[in-house]
């Protein structure tokens, strides 16, 4: 393996499980067997329709630029919708805060099966490439995009302020995208932005407030 790719690949391992260790710290929640298998099959299921997808549109046009700009919008649209599918089955809570604890942690859970897959998917067909920071960067990048989901799904209940705040995680993602783009090792500021996200759903967990307030 390229040396230049080890810090990335312990980054991404080392911030998925210290994330994942600190969220279960904080809220002391878990899902059933039934309900992570239910999010962890969702989050597979689409990635192998995205890879399919794109692999079809790549065999019409192919331009890297379309996993630059065009999967952020159609990956993100697309988990955004299967979480709402998945909401319909209501999840067991005692309280609000709860509930928007519990709707989260299921979204992670979708966000790091989806990014497990990708990774894999990835490295078994790009691993010849040079730039794969890109591919220890997956699991990460989809826990806090698919986390940011989750909770607009379970914060925000007006159509235009979920638009909005969807719209900012569509961006979120381009912009990580691009900084891969850059030349190492200005492309490791892309780690620097999910360490960010990870921060930012972190401290959304430590308020002990009522998120129905919000709605």
């Amino acid at each position: 393996m390229n040396p230049a790719l080890l810090l990335p690949l312990f980054t991404a391992i080392l911030l998925t499980v210290i994330y994942t260790r600190s969220f279960i710290r904080i809220t002391g929640l878990s899902l059933c067997v039934g309900g992570i298998f239910k999010f962890a099959i969702g989050g597979v299921g689409l990635t192998l329709l995205l890879t399919l997808v794109f692999g079809w549109v790549d065999g019409i046009a192919p331009n890297p630029l379309i996993g630059v700009y065009a999967a952020p919008l159609l990956e993100e649209l697309l988990k955004l919708f299967l979480l709402i599918v998945l909401f319909r089955h209501r999840l067991v809570a005692s309280e609000n805060l709860q509930l928007y604890r519990q709707k989260l942690l299921a979204g992670i859970i979708l966000g790091i099966s989806f990014g497990t897959l990708e990774t894999y998917l990835m490295l078994i067909t790009r691993l010849s490439s040079m730039d794969n920071a890109a591919i220890f960067g997956s699991i990460p990048l989809h826990l806090v995009t698919t986390g940011f989901l989750a909770s607009i799904l379970a914060r925000w209940k007006p159509t235009r302020t979920r638009l909005l705040l969807c719209g900012l995680v569509i961006i979120f993602h381009l912009a990580y995208n691009q900084l891969l783009l850059l030349p190492l090792p200005l492309s490791y500021l892309s780690f620097i932005l999910l360490l960010t996200g990870c921060a930012l759903l972190l401290t959304s967990l430590q308020r002990p407030r009522d998120f129905t307030k919000d709605a």
